[in-house]
């Protein structure tokens, strides 16, 4: 597993507009993840108090240890983009900032996931050569 983890890193492109707590949730558990390098955030916009809380819970997570790896959060304020249009943002943000093979995953800020999820995607994706793309089972029939 090693091997995906330093030569496709994972980037995560998360929109959102206010719901902090979501955010923060599904934020902390892809900082938890092996595989996971950057995540990025992007605001539909979102109040000045909740960008603000946002923040307040970007530091905690900090100094709870929840980012082991000091993996990078990036915030871009995007109110008059569409949910899709953020994702082919990020995605354009990481072909942009990024020089080889990397693997991207696209999530809402209302989802949650166990634990290592990501990383089993991108294991599970790699290990075909012919594989483009790889989503989780929505009715949860995976081994925990």
């Amino acid at each position: 597993m090693g091997t995906v983890v330093r030569e496709r890193p994972t980037y995560v492109v998360i929109p959102f507009k206010n719901e902090i707590e979501l955010t923060l949730h599904v934020l902390g558990l892809c900082l938890q993840e092996e595989t996971v390098s950057a995540v990025l955030l992007y605001d539909n916009g979102s109040s000045v108090e909740s960008v603000e809380a946002l923040v307040d819970g970007i530091d905690e997570l900090e100094g709870t240890g929840k980012n082991p790896d000091d993996k990078g959060i990036e915030y871009f304020s995007t109110p008059d983009l569409g949910i899709y249009q953020m994702w082919n943002a990020g995605w354009q943000w990481v072909i942009d900032q990024r020089v080889g093979p990397f693997n991207i995953a696209f999530l809402n800020n209302d989802i949650d996931f166990i634990p290592g999820l990501i990383t089993k995607m991108a294991t599970t994706l790699r290990r075909r050569e012919d594989a483009l793309i790889i989503y989780p089972d929505y009715d949860r029939r995976v081994e925990q």
